[in-house]
């Protein structure tokens, strides 16, 4: 909803609180921040030295150690220790070496005494003892039908296991020239189901000739094929061993936790790619790079290294994170005693090595400040923004005197459409988008100059940028401009969102207008008349399909939109001095603002709740208000921010901890597509 009004009338009003704003809050790293938690020797775990962990269908995360096999609830530990007296009901081996899960949701689990295939659903385990102990059996991938696996045992060879009937099958044997399988290397090896083949990094620790970069076998026919990558650190003869891969399935390559750095090798050109934006942070004196690397459900990859520490990078944007960027103590722990990396399907991420395993939690402020810098690109270029509209794709369009920014909330850049970049408008004055209809590729925007005249309403053509003035229809028939309207009496004109259509609420000489205008056509049809000043034009709410609510000084007005036309209808909303009416789209259900009250009815207009001040109301007028994606109400006063709990019934207010301001004047803007919200 546009209120220009208000707007005008606070404009003057919002530079001195920009500047006092600006003065008071900094800018907030969206990336976020992290806490983590260990838990090892003193919280259960069977032992402290960690090398692979893998989180089940029902929610266990099983961690292998050098004794014994553990299963994490979250808060406890149970323990698998090798028993032979114990039939299926434990593994062959206490050292453990990596985890996969197949097809059937069961768990394989590669130790020093033989491989082993854990039943999530009976809890018994199928065990293929080895034939020489000591040698670990290593899977590290799952078809859908078999598990692949390193079979170290009787020959260093790659075999297959039916996961069904337990048959073996051998793929390819590994000879010492192929010079594979340095230190846990194996258990990155990745399965190329196109070529049927199977990637390997390649070359040992200290060796030299330049030995190392990834090998290529074929399951088909056992042909080997070399990849190296050029020398980045320029040392002749330096070896390019690496100990952790990952396959990027989105970007289809693979990435290397190398010592000349962070690599990615594109499967499509089979083409190295050193990361540069590591360089000043790979750089550094006793940097070691360390094998732990994986990738993130938001596609980041994370990488272990010693002195460093944790190091998440985002191919996205080509930036780079610490997630203990402000804390020595963490980034030092997660430096020296962590070597394995693991995200799991829930987006935690888990840290394993010497000292147990650590849960990287992502931690992030309840707000989060957005201020203007006009030294970056892709910001705020100033700290006033008149109003949001939320596109389908989850784009945030958001008026102001600069222009309409666009703001992406997933990569946190935004971009400005200025008023000079359009054309077919008069004036290059402020922006407010009305509406967006993104199958038309259509937007309604009102532009105008800064002070006390509007320029008109506008349709703009999304691809084009070429600019409409809507044109206004009277009784007779003739269509006239609009803008005539915004030009002279810009406080008598209300402009709101209504499905992919806006509706115009215009005060005319001795009578009231309400005005429609879709992707149709550049006209305003009128749809409703009211004679004189009978309602409020900057109290009109509509559910955004079929109602449309009208507030005037004693009865309101509730109209349904029946047989293609508006017909007024009665509900309770009529007699209740409201001031703002919201429609919850997720359980349809209205919420009112009633000064210092709440009052919250169904879709049929039947009392739910009134929530005052013995439910913990603040007792001030109410601003704005708007859901979660949980169904919580939160709701703005001149006091803060406050979230009402509609599970509980809890009200609380949100302080200065929370990223806060003391004092918050603005509104509830908008939610993005997931979920969070934005108020100006």
């Amino acid at each position: 909803m546009i209120d220009l009004k208000k707007i005008l009338l606070l404009i003057t009003c919002f530079f001195a609180a920009a500047i006092s704003i600006a003065q008071q809050i900094k800018n907030v790293n969206t990336s976020g921040q992290y806490r983590s938690v260990n838990w090892g020797l003193d919280e259960g775990l069977s032992n402290s030295h960690v090398w692979s962990m893998i989180k089940d269908v029902n929610g266990f995360l099983w961690v292998t150690t050098d004794f014994g096999l553990n299963r994490f609830d979250g808060a406890t530990f149970k323990k698998y220790i090798a028993d032979t007296t114990k039939k299926n009901k434990t593994i062959p081996g206490n050292g453990i070496g990596n985890l996969i899960e197949d097809s059937l949701h069961n768990i394989w689990i590669g130790t020093n005494q033989g491989l082993s295939c854990y039943d999530t659903k009976a809890d018994t385990f199928r065990n293929i003892f080895s034939n020489i102990s000591g040698e670990t059996f290593v899977p590290f991938w799952a078809t859908r039908d078999e598990v692949f696996c390193w079979d170290n045992a009787e020959e260093h060879q790659l075999v297959a296991y039916n996961i069904h009937s337990l048959a073996k099958r051998t793929l390819v044997k590994i000879t010492p020239i192929d010079s594979v399988g340095f230190g846990v290397s194996d258990q990155y090896t990745i399965f190329d189901a196109g070529s049927n083949s199977v990637w390997m990094e390649r070359g040992f620790h200290g060796t030299g000739g330049g030995l190392g970069g990834l090998l290529r076998v074929s399951l088909t026919d056992g042909k080997r094929t070399e990849f190296k990558w050029p020398c980045y650190k320029n040392i002749p003869n330096h070896s390019h061993w690496s100990e952790g891969m990952r396959f990027d399935r989105k970007r289809n390559s693979i990435w290397i936790s190398s010592q000349d750095g962070l690599m990615e090798f594109t499967l499509s050109d089979k083409q190295f790619h050193h990361i540069d934006a590591l360089n000043e942070l790979e750089n550094v004196k006793g940097f070691w790079q360390w094998l732990g690397i994986d990738i993130d459900r938001h596609g980041r990859v994370w990488m272990c290294t010693r002195t460093t520490g944790i190091i998440i990078y985002d191919p996205a944007n080509n930036s780079v994170q610490l997630p203990f960027a402000n804390d020595s103590v963490q980034q030092k722990n997660l430096s020296y005693y962590n070597q394995f990396l693991y995200s799991d399907k829930d987006g935690m991420v888990w840290s394993a090595g010497a000292k147990g395993i650590y849960q990287i939690i992502p931690f992030a402020p309840a707000a989060e400040h957005y201020v203007a810098d006009a030294h970056q690109v892709n910001v705020l270029t100033n700290n006033i923004v008149f109003n949001f509209i939320k596109t389908e794709q989850g784009t945030l369009w958001m008026g102001s005197p600069d222009g309409i920014k666009v703001f992406d909330p997933h990569t946190g850049f935004l971009n400005l459409i200025r008023a000079k970049e359009l054309t077919g408008k008069k004036e290059n004055g402020f922006l407010f988008p009305a509406n967006i209809d993104t199958i038309a590729k259509k937007a309604w925007i009102i532009a105008g100059s800064f002070w006390l005249t509007g320029d008109g309403l506008y349709e703009m053509d999304l691809n084009t940028r070429k600019c409409s003035p809507i044109l206004y229809e009277d009784s007779n028939g003739n269509k006239l401009s609009l803008s005539s309207i915004l030009v002279h009496h810009p406080e008598n004109v209300q402009i709101i969102k209504y499905k992919n259509e806006c509706i115009i609420g215009a005060s005319l000489p001795g009578h009231q207008e309400i005005l429609v205008v879709n992707s149709d056509a550049p006209i305003a049809r009128k749809v409703l008349s009211f004679p004189g000043e009978s309602i409020n034009l900057f109290s009109i709410y509509t559910n955004d399909d079929n109602l449309i609510f009208f507030k005037r000084p004693n009865t309101n007005l509730t109209y349904s939109f029946q047989n293609n036309q508006w017909m007024r209808i009665p509900t309770p909303l009529d007699s209740i001095q409201w001031s703002g009416i919201f429609y919850n789209k997720g359980d349809r259900t209205y919420w009112i603002i009633a000064e210092t009250q709440l009052i919250h009815f169904d879709k049929d207009f039947r009392l739910m709740h009134t929530y005052t001040n013995e439910d913990g109301m603040p007792g001030v007028q109410i601003h704005g208000l708007i859901t979660d994606n949980k169904g919580n109400i939160w709701f703005t006063t001149d006091r803060s921010i406050f979230q009402l709990n509609t599970k509980t019934g809890t009200i609380t207010m949100l302080s200065e901890k929370d990223g806060v301001l003391p004092q918050n004047f603005g509104e509830f803007g908008a939610k993005d597509n997931d979920g969070d919200l934005y108020i100006r």
